[in-house]
């Protein structure tokens, strides 16, 4: 069955009519964020754009971002979504827009990030060009967008993360928390201030404290204390906290539901997470869009693709001026490649628990794994679980966006050999979860091998017949007698096509 996507795609195509597509600035994802906002333009089209349009001072908005943050004892944080400069004049990051939704989407999109940088930063969104990557050495390819660079109130460099390659609003919330303190940025003590008040401000354990010292035992306050405890990766703690609560009704009852159900997402128990946020996203209360997004994340992770387009629809269609409706939107809308612009479908949005190397030591440049080398066993457990996790329920391995030409004719074949790559690679390790591989190898192949899916004649479909020979070959070691002789005749089958194609040169 193809994705509700492919299918509005493929009918869009045969009536002959240009798709077309949404300005993501209309998403509004980083609306709760206050930004100086550089007007220069860089949309996601048919052809990459590289060069600067408009005529900017970027220094002088710069400077008046560094005196606002003198002046209010904060930090700018900078936020570079394209570098343009003399040396590379934006040949280094080719689909630069399509990560900055991402970023937009899954970071700044996020409620507690964005309520961090409301309150803590001065924020600024602004390309990187020639002067500002003389007057803060900032030279691709060392430095590669999408990439965040925290300026004092004294226009020098704290720190910087670049090359983001990892979506994960918690890890980021995370990574402000520890420049604020790198930086001896911290706000004044107030006895006055509220556990929410603190929490918008980022300082969770203060915002926690005042929580456990208000004598407040509501459901209310229960939630608000679970909250906490999740942000501060103690889940256990948090669902003890959930478990006392007897006799809710109604919202209140809806309301630790979503609760429950986003810190059990955490920590990857994505089915048990499913069923409360369910319960979470079918009535009225304040987290209800959030229940549902998540509620889609959910369905998407279990491999139910259709259910979450169809979630997805239905958040950004119900809840529209919400963070939750808003995110949900770009994972409905498509792009140039005609396919979701968002995160989500192409695998790019992360929730979960990260180890905990990741939240500590020495504040990371970049999203390269930053704790001592893991064991080859476990590296392949987690690997054969993300591509278990990442299989579409058609069988195909299909969160690829790979089109970006005059349409996206490439994308059948080029899903095609990723997903026989993928297959191989389950093939190879079948011994860490064989009843589950078994299951999602017979799922590959009837997707490999329906014809259907190819594109012949376009592009590269060599790509498509190379890599299922490639599976073929490695399933033919681990075969004998008649088996080994299907299988076998449906390889050779794929060597007579190939050669039937060749051109004479």
């Amino acid at each position: 069955m193809r994705t509700l996507f492919l299918l509005v795609t493929l009918s869009a195509v045969a009536a002959q009519e240009p798709l077309r597509r949404p300005d993501p600035a209309s998403f509004a994802l980083d609306a709760a964020i206050p930004w100086q906002r550089d007007p220069e333009p860089f949309l996601d089209g048919r052809n990459a754009k590289r060069n600067l349009t408009m005529e900017v001072d970027r220094g002088a908005l710069m400077d008046a971002a560094i005196a606002r943050a003198q002046a209010e004892g904060k930090l700018v944080l900078w936020y570079v979504y394209r570098i343009v400069e003399q040396q590379n004049r934006g040949r280094q990051m080719y689909r630069a827009p399509v990560l900055d939704v991402y970023m937009q989407q899954v970071l700044f999109g996020d409620p507690d990030v964005a309520d961090i940088v409301r309150t803590r930063f001065v924020p600024l969104r602004m390309v990187c060009d020639e002067a500002m990557s003389r007057r803060f050495d900032l030279r691709p390819l060392q430095f590669v967008e999408p990439a965040v660079v925290f300026v004092d109130g004294e226009g020098k460099v704290v720190h910087c993360v670049e090359r983001l390659r990892t979506f994960d609003a918690l890890w980021f919330a995370h990574l402000l928390r520890r420049v604020l303190a790198h930086a001896g940025s911290a706000p004044p003590d107030d006895p006055a201030r509220t556990a929410a008040q603190w929490r918008e401000l980022g300082e969770w354990e203060k915002a926690l404290a005042a929580a456990q010292a208000a004598g407040d035992d509501s459901v209310e306050n229960r939630i608000e204390i679970a909250g906490l405890l999740r942000r501060l990766r103690r889940p256990d703690e948090a669902l003890a906290v959930l478990d006392g609560v007897d006799g809710a009704r109604g919202a209140q009852r809806a309301a630790l539901a979503t609760e429950r159900g986003t810190i059990l997402l955490l920590q990857g128990r994505c089915a048990e997470a499913a069923r409360l946020l369910h319960e979470g996203f079918a009535a009225a209360h304040p987290r209800q869009a959030e229940a549902g997004y998540l509620l889609a994340f959910c369905r998407l992770r279990l491999g139910h693709e259709s259910e979450a387009a169809r979630l997805f629809a239905a958040v950004a269609s119900r809840f529209p001026d919400t963070p939750a409706g808003r995110r949900a939107r770009a994972n409905v809308e498509l792009g140039n490649d005609d396919r979701p612009m968002g995160a989500t479908f192409a695998n790019f949005e992360h929730v979960g628990y990260l180890r905990d190397d990741a939240y500590r030591g020495p504040l990371p440049r970049d999203t390269t794994w930053p704790g001592a080398a893991q064991d080859p066993a476990a590296l392949r457990e987690r690997a054969v679980r993300f591509l278990l996790d990442s299989q579409r329920e058609n069988g195909g391995f299909t969160d690829s966006r790979y089109a970006y030409w005059q349409d996206s004719t490439i994308t059948p074949n080029t899903w095609i050999a990723i997903t026989a790559l993928a297959a191989t690679a389950l093939l190879e390790h079948r011994a860490v979860a064989p009843e589950r591989i078994d299951a999602a190898l017979a799922a590959a192949e009837r997707f490999l091998f329906d014809p259907t899916r190819l594109n012949r004649g376009c592009n590269e479909d060599v790509y498509a017949d190379a890599y299922r020979l490639l599976y073929l070959s490695r399933k033919l070691a681990r075969l004998a007698g008649p088996q080994r002789a299907a299988v076998l005749q449906q390889a050779n089958a794929l060597v007579e096509e190939a050669l039937a194609r060749q051109h004479d040169d």
